[in-house]
């Protein structure tokens, strides 16, 4: 999903699990009025031993073709986050492609495939598969898993809810996350909030 031209959303979410402090993101984003949304992110976590491994990033997207009910589209982004100072963690660079397909109206499909690098390393390859299904126009059923290559992957299951049809929408999942030694139970709760004309087309 590309937001349209002169359209912006806010994104914030919590992650937390037994095992690991809770972690807190802030992803504003707008589409200035051409084919390229961006958005920068902001990921506040404090870690188990008492640091800070808080992020700055920055991302474009892009669609190469809109996804339609019947048919399927693609896209890409690119991304860079860095350590805000006094926070432990390192530089990285990502890229993306992604593949949707909606083989009905209320399903949709999506797979990812990329790679992250961080400075001085080599590049690590990830994925990701997630669906989407419609129940009504305010519910809609998510599931999502995703990982590193030769790593245990994530998965996730939860609902979304429109607190306001296509302006505010709230998020939860439940899900199982790799940890050394076995998964960790972790969770979500995010908020989004969209807008068509906080800036003029172009």
């Amino acid at each position: 999903m590309l937001l349209p031209p002169g359209a912006c959303q806010f994104e914030t979410w919590l992650q937390t699990s037994a095992q690991q402090p809770a972690q807190w993101l802030l992803v504003p984003a707008c589409n200035l009025g051409g084919a390229i949304e961006w958005s920068v992110g902001l990921g506040l976590q404090k870690t188990a031993d008492g640091g800070r491994q808080d992020q700055f990033g920055l991302q474009a997207k892009t669609l190469f073709k809109e996804l339609v009910t019947g048919s399927w589209g693609w896209g890409a982004s690119l991304g860079l986050s860095r350590p805000l100072p006094g926070s432990a963690g390192r530089t990285l660079a990502a890229g993306t492609v992604m593949l949707s397909l909606a083989p009905s109206a209320p399903l949709a499909l999506h797979l990812n495939a990329g790679a992250t690098r961080g400075a001085g390393q080599t590049a690590r390859a990830n994925w990701g598969a997630a669906f989407e299904y419609t129940l009504d126009e305010r519910w809609t059923l998510v599931g999502e898993r995703y990982g590193e290559r030769h790593g245990r992957p994530f998965t996730a299951l939860g609902v979304a809810f429109w607190l306001r049809p296509d302006k505010l929408q709230l998020d939860a999942t439940l899900g199982r996350e790799p940890r050394p030694g076995g998964h960790a139970r972790c969770g979500t709760l995010g908020l989004a909030w969209l807008w068509n004309d906080a800036l003029p087309a172009r």
